[in-house]
């Protein structure tokens, strides 16, 4: 028998926090909806998909920015991305983009599909590698109203490929390889993502390397989060191409905001997108926050979430369309 995704009215729906599923090409998504305080289910109310950064799961940032979000009014959809979490995949932690890709429209259809959310006043919003994910979503989904990105990595396909020619041929055949390996025996084979203490202590405090570091192996670890792991498959290297949103912004054709802390040495990524995209669009630069410390840092995500309020509050499928 299919499963279908849990019908709407089979949850007892509440402010704040809601655990639920849905599906995705075969598979079980587990997700968190973020709903307001005096949350009236015969109202309808401006939602947001959170798009994650690519080692996270949803209890992480997405908790973060789901509560505030919803401390201002908007119902917000965070979830696992297929095989990472407690959501069901063809082969655990692996972070393929093709999948991923289908899986965040099917996050939007499964948000819209809620008789509680606003079609007119629905948006995306993405952290790190997840403003790519919001980005790719909103050049073809136009149900995205508007979208925001925070700490956006966007340019690692391009420097990937701006290495030399032999360089970038190995890589590639040696996630090749891999990829045989796999497809001959079924068994994925991991590597970490994530350094360790030891290896970044001597880089800058700012240096997103260390925070996220410290972020994920120290505040975020797997002993805050039972289940998470910050292990992803070797034949990552091969996705590099698919990381592109750079060369197709200027098709974007939905407003955009992009918010990037002052001191991180990741900024010039979103300026970049910023630069790239088409119009509408702002950029919003944090005052002394770093890459992670958009993560969950006050005050800086008070200000970003203040700012991604007004942002997708002026636009509406009215005033999209008439753009």
């Amino acid at each position: 028998m299919t499963r279908t995704n849990q019908p709407a009215e089979s949850v007892r729906w509440a402010p704040g926090l809601n655990a639920v599923k849905f599906r995705s090409q075969g598979y079980e998504i587990a997700a968190h909806v973020y709903l307001p305080d005096g949350l009236d289910l015969g109202s309808l109310y401006p939602a947001v998909v959170f798009c994650s950064p690519g080692m996270s799961v949803k209890e992480q940032s997405g908790a973060v920015y789901g509560r505030a979000l919803s401390d201002r009014g908007y119902a917000v959809l965070t979830f696992d991305r297929l095989g990472f979490g407690e959501s069901e995949g063809p082969f655990p932690r692996c972070l393929n983009p093709g999948p991923n890709d289908e899986l965040h429209h099917d996050a939007i259809s499964f948000l819209r599909s809620l008789p509680f959310v606003d079609r007119s006043r629905f948006y995306g919003l993405g952290v790190c590698v997840g403003g790519i994910d919001v980005t790719k979503a909103a050049i073809s989904d136009k149900r995205l109203i508007a979208i925001a990105t925070i700490s956006a990595i966007v340019g690692a396909a391009q420097r990937f490929f701006a290495q030399d020619r032999e360089t970038v041929e190995q890589a590639l055949a040696a996630a090749a390889e891999v990829r045989q390996r796999q497809y001959e025996t079924g068994e994925m084979v991991y590597a970490d993502s994530i350094s360790n203490q030891e290896a970044v202590r001597e880089l800058p405090e700012s240096d997103t390397v260390r925070q996220g570091v410290e972020y994920y192996k120290g505040l975020a670890s797997a002993e805050a989060y039972p289940g998470y792991s910050t292990l992803s498959p070797t034949s990552y290297t091969e996705a590099m191409p698919s990381f592109d949103v750079l060369s197709l912004a200027k098709y974007l054709y939905t407003p955009y905001l992009g918010v990037i802390g002052s001191k991180a040495d990741t900024r010039g990524d979103t300026e970049d997108l910023y630069a790239a995209a088409s119009d509408p669009k702002e950029l919003l630069v944090v005052d002394g926050a770093s890459h992670v410390d958009l993560y969950h840092r006050q005050p800086y995500v008070a200000e970003a979430v203040r700012r991604i309020d007004e942002f997708f509050s002026a636009h509406s499928s009215k005033s999209f369309a008439a753009s």
